[in-house]
């Protein structure tokens, strides 16, 4: 299964952070501003088709790829949305974990400072890191 999950990593490093605009464009590198100032007009979630062939999504369109490709290959996930009630924005992050042989995985792509399959004696360690680091 850690094979598998590294194949999946390794296929995940096809896809940049982002979101592409309709001249293919990433908008995060080439408009800053409207990145910032008009997200919820422009963004939809991407189906994992669409995200591969834009090779651009932020963690929720990221996450719902890795959804599809863990199970395509039979192993149960669990999917997490968190944010933190701001004045001004809503930042949120998504991530997937899975369990083998009771040790929990924290599966990350898309929050690069973080990316990597990380290792947790349980859940509630698990849960509690990633939460610590957001």
């Amino acid at each position: 299964m850690l094979e598998t999950a590294d194949k999946i990593m390794n296929l995940m490093d096809s896809i940049e952070y982002g979101f592409k605009d309709e001249d293919g464009n990433n908008i995060i590198n080439t408009n800053p501003q409207k990145w910032d100032e008009d997200f919820e007009n422009f963004y939809y979630l991407q189906t994992p088709e669409e995200l591969m062939q834009s090779q651009c999504g932020v963690c929720w369109d990221q996450v719902e790829l890795e959804r599809k490709l863990f199970s395509e290959n039979d192993i149960i996930v669990k999917t997490y949305f968190i944010y933190i009630v701001d004045e001004d924005m809503l930042p949120s992050h998504t991530f997937l974990t899975f369990e083998k042989n009771g040790k929990h995985y924290w599966f990350e792509h898309s929050w690069g400072k973080y990316k990597g399959i990380h290792e947790y004696i349980n859940e509630e360690y698990l849960l509690k890191d990633v939460i610590d680091k957001f």
